[in-house]
């Protein structure tokens, strides 16, 4: 049962969709174009905040996440090993960590810790890592 169509992702974008991540109102989608569409209210304004680009995603799937412990990044995986972060509200990418030797798929951000991430890729390494972030709580 479909209870909602988001318009701008009913088949305006050029590629498809390969991931999404969901934080309550929250909402990013990765694409193989190597975007990542960003809707800070995805219920109440269906068109994307901001577009994230920089990594690379045009054949495998590549997870991306919204940050819950510092709601100013988005952290996405890569193609070519790499993590990318981006911040939220200038759109900039502010951060690129070269972690794998091969394609980067996934990350996961580490419960009730700050800026503590884990991330897997086609090289067999499970790395756990810590951003380096400006805030009291690091």
């Amino acid at each position: 049962q479909v209870i909602k169509k988001i318009p701008s992702l009913n088949g305006d974008l050029n590629s498809k969709i390969s991931s999404a991540y969901l934080d309550s109102e929250r909402l990013l989608i990765g694409c193989n174009d190597s975007s990542l569409y960003y809707y800070s209210n995805w219920k109440e304004y269906p068109e994307p905040t901001r577009i994230f680009r920089g990594h690379q995603c045009t054949k495998y799937r590549i997870n991306a996440i919204l940050s819950r412990s510092n709601r100013d990044i988005v952290v996405s995986g890569s193609e070519n090993g790499s993590i990318y972060i981006w911040n939220i509200e200038s759109g900039r990418l502010i951060y690129e960590i070269p972690l794998h030797k091969k394609f980067s798929n996934d990350v996961v951000e580490l419960e009730g810790k700050i800026n503590a991430f884990i991330s897997c890729g086609d090289d067999g390494q499970i790395i756990e890592w810590k951003l380096k972030w400006p805030n009291k709580n690091n």
